[in-house]
């Protein structure tokens, strides 16, 4: 990053697609995302978990540095067999970048009141619990294929 951002490349090589070709052997390309990742661990190295590769990073590029800790801590929490992987990641990374949706938006005003915070919240967690199944490949639970029709089919 320092010999990018510093042009330092420029006391052997006239350009830093060069210089990465010359001197690592690999392309300007593949340069930039191994910067990227650095970024991203560096960010999350406070967490105490950070990603073994630069595939397993590349996902977590697309988001803001708070959304990469919450996306990899996820990723972390519902990796199938323990292992995190770039597809994993990838998984939870879009299930992030996903418009959340107002469930309560085809509720007509006055029937939103007689609805309970505990029934509010039982709902939320079974959402979120069905979305963490989703972003796990369906590891975490057994019944969560009959929730997630229910679920579907009500179009929630």
């Amino acid at each position: 990053m320092k010999i990018r951002d510093s042009k330092l490349y420029r006391e052997t090589h006239s350009t830093f697609e060069e210089y990465c070709k010359e001197r690592w052997g690999f392309t300007r390309s593949y340069a930039y995302r191994l910067i990227a990742s650095s970024e991203v661990t560096d960010n999350l190295s406070p967490m105490g978990d950070i990603p073994e590769s630069e595939r397993v990073t590349r996902p977590l590029t697309k988001l803001p540095p708070e959304q990469q800790k919450e996306a990899f801590q996820k990723a972390v929490e519902t990796a199938p067999e323990g292992k995190v992987t770039a597809k994993h990641v990838e998984k939870v990374v879009e299930e992030i970048k996903k418009p959340k949706v107002d469930v309560y938006k085809n509720i007509h005003p006055k029937h939103k009141e007689i609805i309970s915070e505990e029934f509010k919240n039982a709902f939320m967690a079974m959402r979120n619990a069905i979305q963490n199944a989703r972003a796990s490949n369906w590891q975490s639970t057994s019944l969560i294929g009959w929730y997630i029709r229910i679920v579907e089919e009500r179009q929630i």
